[in-house]
Formats: structure tokens, C-alpha cells, sequence
């Protein structure tokens, strides 16, 4: 058994002498790039490698790829591949670093990495439109495996990796949050295996798997795939592709990865021992951040504001204020802030002034962005906002916004759960999840998407280990209790960190056991936590715990059995009837926060004077413009006291 795993390990880490070495059978190939001298080793395709000498994993250098700004392709290493025995199984072995302040896209794809091909295309054919293409690739933090079969497109039996959508498809197995997140070396795993297939039914058997490993720990599984169809019934892996890539316009900057010790087998090779005097790779050392949700005081702009030019005044005034509430949490030492929805205080004069809100939020909420990330840069940190924004399609967005340490815009969320009465805007459509080197996967979501479970849900499926909830509500329809317990529920139902910035009270911090760990106290008050992004998740039962409890809670689901979940009319829809439609919601909503809340506030002066019928009057037209607000059920309750003190009413 020693010698086994002696042999296992010394294969593993090929060198220019590869050949010579003693391999077990379940290597195919083993790559240590010591030298340039490659295509002596079976690799070709490429004649440009640039072997450093220093700073390798083992052995004595690795293959290094470099970006220059505005590139797609590197200009150090060229694109290389290497034929191997054809086999229904492979697994890759690799170690891969990334320069410090490495860079991701911002978006759901590329940089491109590692592949894998098959026997049914040649040897030079592209990845990018084949038969069947397996990827292997860093994206957005987290360690990623997909597969597309573009080529299939006029096959019998057509795609099996999901429709065209501009020309490509593709299915992505992702790990459950960000794993790359520091320069250091790391060890990344992969495993295929082709699913079997009925030839007497004529179709394919839903036994395909998929696997990766980072740093030893599994972080993506599945063993229900279809990789194949019965059009290709002899399909095996036989050739693997290094081909780094940027799209174009998606380089972020210039930057650099290195890989080495690569090694491709039939069965898992696992990790290597680490050279002598040297660390074995880990994730990142735990690093505390300081978060904070501001609970900024009622900064609300009249909506009897007619002058746009007066308004702008306003909103220059509030984020006069809210600055030295940014530079408040910088000098405590916050690495992130996070402030309320409506972040301006313009939702009430928006309400009244459609027209007027379409000239005046382009230049608003620019200004916002700019002034209070730039507050947010001078501390080096990270900043989420809201306000209602108008996109490049022309459509009203309830919008909340991520800004980088550096004052730059990282990403943006569009609110999805829009109640009755805000639906005159556009809704969002998705839950972005983007990726932080420190505060890992962040996600964002505004107000009543807390009342809907399947938000938080989404997030933390898609990565997400910090969620920001800038809010002028809660997370339920109750009282302030329920709401509360509520937060706290959706934090531990998902173990994510959830940090909730409301106005004027309700801004806390959430830990991923469902704790609150800092509220904040009064107007303009900070609710500020020391907390790991990537820590705090153990959990578990009488028989099992994990460290992270993410990686088991999350394969326990049973997404099959959920499907009414994504029904638009479930039958309970069809006997509990709504007593208002979207358009009295809208007006009803939008008299309420605006006249309906002066004029209640007239009627109760008019019934303090003594001017009862005057008041009775007032108070029943708000029952009919109001109907179902608070204000009618305010109103109701005066009517029905006057008529005690006054029968003959």
C-alpha cells in the first residue's frame, strides 16, 4: 500500500523525465511544465510557453499565462492539447494561482480555461462548437464545471446540453460559493463520466456524473446527468485542451495565472503532498470583516415640490448628510456599508410626478452613485444603495446597487417581488450573485422580496455567503415580532450572513445560524459586526455535522417534487380571490403616501376644532379614495367613534 501511493505520488508529478517514470494505470498523462519542451511530451498545437523558474507549486517551474489589458488571449503560453487513451471516465488533477487583485467579468461566462473533447471530433477541432465539449474553469470566484454539445444541433436526437440561446448552450455545475479568492496555489479536481445508454429504447440513461474538488473538499456533484445521446453510442474523452480566454471587451485588467503539476486519469489522483518546506494549499486564512447596515433618519423629499431644480437641491442636501455617515463607518473600520432602499428619499415625489421623475432620476441617481462612492473609496469600502432607476431600455427599475472598494460599480439587482401597488415599475427577472475576492458571493435583494422564501433560497443556491437587504419593511406580514423572526429564518434556512439596512429603525446584521450580532440604535445609527463571510456555518443533527452546512442541506433537497413552485395559477389561486386589481392598487398606493396621508392629517384637525360634520365628510371621502389602506382603516375607526360620542350622527 505504500508503494502504491509512493508511485501514485511521484507520477503525479511528471517533470521533463516524465516518460521514464513508473506510472500506476489509472494515469493517463502528468504534466509538471519543468521545461518548454512540451511537444517532446505529446503536446501540441501550440509552440509559445513561458516556463517560469520561480514561484512553481513543485518541481522546479509551471506554465504561466498573461493577459495584456484589452486581450482576449494570452501572451506569454500559447493554447495547447494532448491526446490521450479514449476512456468513458476522466479525471483531471491540477494546481492553478492567480495574480493578486485578479479580476472577473462581471458576468455569467468566461475566462474560459481547461476542456475536455471527445472521440467524435478531431484532433484539432475548436471547443467552443463540438459534439461534446467539458469545461473546467475559475468564473466569478467560484470553481465551475459545464458542458455544451452545440454541434448536435442537427443530430437525430438533437441537443442534450439545453437550447440554443444565440448560437451556444450550455449546462453549469457551480460551486455553492466563491473558492477563489486570494493568490496562492490551490488544488482543483475534476471527474466526467459519460452516461450509459438504453440502445434497445433508444435513448439515453440519466447516469452521468460530474465532480470537483477544491483543495481536497468536494464542492460539486451530481450523478444524474445526460452527457450523450444514442446518436453516438462509441463516444469517449481522448483529448484534453488548455486554452485560456477572455471574450472580448470581458478582460478586467491585466493580470496572470499559473498552473502545474496537471494530471489526467481514469480514477482520482487527489492532491499531492506539498514540496518539503512548504505549506500545504488552503483556502484563504479566516479573515474577519467589518460590516455595517446604516439606519439612516427619514430624509423624505416633499412630493409638493413642483421645481425639479428645487428637488435636485434636496437630494444633494441628503447625500450632504449621508456622507459623513459613510465616513463615519470607514473611520470605525467597516469594510462594507449598506444603507436603506430609497436611499434619496424620492420614492413620494416620483409617486407624484411620473413625468417628472423620468428627467430628474438620470441625473439623481448618478450623483449618488458617484458622491457616496466616492465617500465609500476613501476607506477602501464597499457600498450597497437603492433607488428606483430608469435602465438603457427605457423601463423604471427598483434597482439596489453594489460598488467595489474603489468607488466603481461591481453590479446592480433589480427588485423581482414587486406588491400590487409598485408594479407601475418594470420587475427584475434573476438573482445575481457576484464575486468578491473577501466578502465571497454577494447578493442583494430590496423589501418584500424577504416576504418570499424562494429569494433567499435562490441566492444562497446560486453562491451567495453575504446577502445586503436595503428595506423600508420586513420580511413578513405581521407585526414587528414576526417580521423579525422572520429575518432570522431566512439567515439559518439558507446559512447566509444577511445584513438589513432599513430607515430610521429594524438595521441589523444576521449571522448564518440565524443570530443577530449587531442592531442598531436610533436615527443615523450604524449596526456594525465583525464576521468570517466564509465562517459560521456549522451545523447538523444527532448524526452528522458539517463545517459547513451548506454542503449537505443543499443536496438533501428534492428540486423534482418543488415544481409548483414555479406554477404562475396554483389551484389555490382559484378560491382565495384578491379584493383589489393592479390598477386600484397602483392609485390607491399612490393617493395614500402622497394627499391621502395630508388630508387624514386635515381631518383629524377638523375633528379636534369641533368640526365634526366637516370632519365626518373628509374622513369618508378617504374611505372611498383610500379603500383597504391603512388610512381607510384609520378613517373607519374615527367614524365609528364619533358615532359612539354622537348617536344621532
Amino acid at each position: 500500500m505504500i508503494r502504491a501511493c509512493c508511485l501514485l505520488v511521484a507520477a503525479a508529478l511528471g517533470s521533463a523525465a516524465d516518460g521514464a517514470k513508473e506510472k500506476p494505470a489509472s494515469v493517463l498523462f502528468s504534466e509538471g511544465f519543468d521545461d518548454a519542451r512540451l511537444a517532446e511530451r505529446g503536446w501540441y498545437d501550440g509552440n509559445q510557453f513561458k516556463i517560469p523558474g520561480q514561484g512553481a507549486y513543485a518541481g522546479t517551474a509551471c506554465i504561466e499565462y498573461h493577459w495584456k489589458p484589452n486581450t482576449t488571449t494570452p501572451d506569454t503560453s500559447s493554447v495547447i492539447r494532448r491526446r490521450f487513451t479514449p476512456t468513458d471516465t476522466v479525471y483531471l488533477r491540477c494546481y492553478i494561482k492567480l495574480s493578486k487583485g485578479w479580476g472577473w467579468t462581471g458576468r455569467s461566462y468566461h475566462p474560459h480555461l481547461m476542456h475536455f473533447m471527445t472521440t467524435a471530433n478531431d484532433k484539432y477541432a475548436g471547443p467552443a462548437a463540438t459534439h461534446l465539449t467539458v469545461y473546467v474553469e475559475p468564473q466569478e470566484g467560484k470553481l465551475r464545471l459545464a458542458a455544451q454539445d452545440i454541434q448536435n444541433r442537427d443530430s437525430p436526437h438533437g441537443l442534450t446540453q439545453g437550447p440554443l440561446r444565440g448560437g451556444y448552450n450550455g449546462t453549469f455545475y457551480d460551486s455553492p460559493g466563491v473558492v477563489f479568492r486570494d493568490d496562492q496555489w490551490h488544488c482543483v479536481e475534476a471527474m466526467f463520466k459519460l452516461n450509459s445508454l438504453d440502445t434497445r429504447a433508444d435513448k439515453p440513461n440519466a447516469d452521468g456524473i460530474v465532480r470537483a474538488w477544491f483543495d481536497g473538499e468536494l464542492c460539486v456533484e451530481r450523478t444524474d446527468l445526460i452527457l450523450r445521446s444514442t446518436d453516438f453510442p462509441e463516444m469517449k474523452f481522448d483529448q484534453f485542451l488548455l486554452a485560456p480566454y477572455f471574450g472580448p471587451g470581458l478582460l478586467p485588467h491585466e493580470q496572470t495565472l499559473w498552473i502545474d503539476e496537471l494530471a489526467v486519469g481514469t480514477e482520482r489522483l487527489g492532491p499531492i503532498a506539498p514540496p518539503r518546506g512548504a505549506a500545504a494549499p488552503a483556502t484563504a486564512p479566516v479573515r474577519t470583516l467589518r460590516i455595517a447596515a446604516a439606519q439612516p433618519r427619514n430624509r423624505t423629499i416633499d412630493w409638493e415640490i413642483d421645481d425639479p431644480d428645487e428637488v435636485l437641491d434636496r437630494v444633494d442636501q441628503s447625500l450632504s448628510e449621508l456622507e459623513p455617515l459613510v465616513h463615519r463607518a470607514g473611520q470605525a473600520g467597516c469594510d462594507a456599508l449598506a444603507l436603506p432602499e430609497d436611499t434619496l428619499g424620492l420614492l413620494k415625489w416620483e409617486v407624484a410626478h411620473p413625468d417628472g421623475s423620468r428627467k430628474l432620476l438620470p441625473v439623481a441617481v448618478p450623483r449618488m452613485l458617484e458622491r457616496l462612492g466616492r465617500a465609500a473609496a476613501e476607506h477602501r469600502m464597499y457600498l450597497v444603495a437603492s433607488s428606483d432607476a430608469i435602465e438603457a431600455d427605457g423601463a423604471v427599475r427598483n434597482t439596489a446597487f453594489l460598488i467595489g472598494r474603489d468607488g466603481q460599480e461591481l453590479g446592480r439587482y433589480h427588485k423581482v417581488n414587486l406588491p400590487l401597488p409598485e408594479q407601475s415599475r418594470t420587475r427584475g427577472d434573476r438573482f445575481p450573485v457576484f464575486a468578491t475576492p473577501d466578502l465571497g458571493g454577494v447578493g442583494m435583494l430590496i423589501c418584500y422580496d424577504m416576504v418570499f422564501p424562494e429569494t433567499t433560497r435562490c441566492l444562497a443556491l446560486a453562491g451567495a455567503d453575504v446577502i445586503f437587504v436595503p428595506t423600508l419593511g420586513g420580511a413578513a406580514v405581521g407585526d414587528e415580532d414576526i417580521s423579525r423572526a422572520a429575518f432570522r429564518t431566512r439567515a439559518v434556512d439558507n446559512f447566509i450572513w444577511l445584513v438589513v439596512a432599513m430607515r430610521g429603525h429594524g438595521s441589523m446584521i444576521i449571522s448564518p445560524q440565524g443570530k443577530i450580532v449587531a442592531e442598531a440604535a436610533g436615527p443615523d445609527g450604524l449596526a456594525i459586526a465583525d464576521i468570517d463571510p466564509f465562517g459560521g456555518r456549522e451545523g447538523g443533527d444527532a448524526f452528522n455535522t458539517q463545517r459547513d452546512m451548506r454542503g449537505r442541506l443543499f443536496r438533501e433537497r428534492v428540486p423534482e417534487a418543488y415544481g409548483i413552485l414555479t406554477d404562475p395559477n396554483p389551484p389555490v389561486l382559484g378560491r382565495v380571490p384578491s379584493n383589489v386589481t393592479r390598477d386600484e392598487a397602483i392609485r390607491i398606493f399612490a393617493t395614500t403616501i402622497t394627499s391621502g396621508e395630508r388630508r387624514f392629517q386635515e381631518a383629524e384637525g377638523l375633528e379636534r376644532a369641533g368640526k365634526t360634520t366637516e370632519a365626518v365628510r373628509l374622513y369618508e371621502q378617504l374611505c372611498e379614495e383610500c379603500r383597504t389602506s391603512w388610512i381607510d382603516r384609520a378613517a373607519r375607526r374615527r367614524l365609528d367613534q364619533i358615532q359612539a360620542r354622537e348617536p344621532s350622527r
